[in-house]
Order: C-alpha cells, then sequence, then structure tokens
C-alpha cells in the first residue's frame, strides 16, 4: 500500500503487476481494498492491478460533509493521473463501486476500456 495525493485528500492505494490492461478495482460500501485480494493475486501476473480505498474508507483520509459518487469517481481520474496511467482502464466496481463506475463513465469515459458492475 501506498498513499497518493489526489488535491487535498490523500489516497490509500495497492498497485501491482505491470503487463496487460490496467484493472481498476473499486470496492462497496462500507469495505475497503481487502474485499478484492482474491482477484488482486490473481490479476496482478495478467494485469497492472489499481486497488484503492475511496475516501473515508480504509486508510483514506476522512473528509468532512458529504461525500458524492461523482466525487469519488474525481479522486479515481485524480489517482489515475498520479499513477500516471495514460491507457484506458477496466472499471470494476462492486456495489457502491459501480455507482461511482458509472459517474466515472459519465465524465471520464475516455479513460474507460470497460466496465464491470457487480451487485450494483
Amino acid at each position: 500500500m501506498k498513499h497518493v495525493q489526489v488535491g487535498k485528500t490523500k489516497l490509500a492505494v495497492f498497485t501491482g503487476g505491470e503487463q496487460g490492461h490496467p484493472l481498476l478495482l473499486v470496492h462497496g460500501f462500507p469495505l475497503d481494498h481487502t474485499i478484492w485480494q482474491l482477484q488482486i493475486d490473481f490479476f496482478v501476473d495478467h494485469c497492472r492491478v489499481i486497488a484503492p480505498d475511496l475516501r473515508g474508507f480504509g486508510a483514506s483520509d476522512v473528509t468532512p460533509g458529504v461525500v458524492t459518487m461523482e466525487q469519488m469517481a474525481d479522486d479515481l481520474s485524480g489517482l489515475l493521473d498520479a499513477l500516471d496511467v495514460k491507457e484506458k482502464v477496466i472499471f470494476c466496481g462492486l456495489s457502491m463501486g459501480g455507482y461511482v463506475g458509472w459517474q466515472f463513465w459519465k465524465k471520464y469515459r475516455h479513460k474507460v476500456l470497460a466496465m464491470i458492475a457487480c451487485d450494483t
């Protein structure tokens, strides 16, 4: 895990693997990136895996007030920029992560190769 500054928020993120398409794994409520451990273990040999803790969850900063799905999508776009991800990502969101995914696709579809919405 490392911490990446995205705007005024510090996000915790696991990154691993270097080959294949970037795979962005976005957890649901009230979880964190560890929900994806089995998928991380498998895909790290096939993809560039990026599994963040969303703002207010896991080891990421908690910010005051209400945080919208759109703000979380903005955070993820900023995270990809900070990690220098130039390729389109495969966005995989679980539950609330899928809600974030729809906002991400709405605003940043130029960064999306494919979307997976699990239990959303």
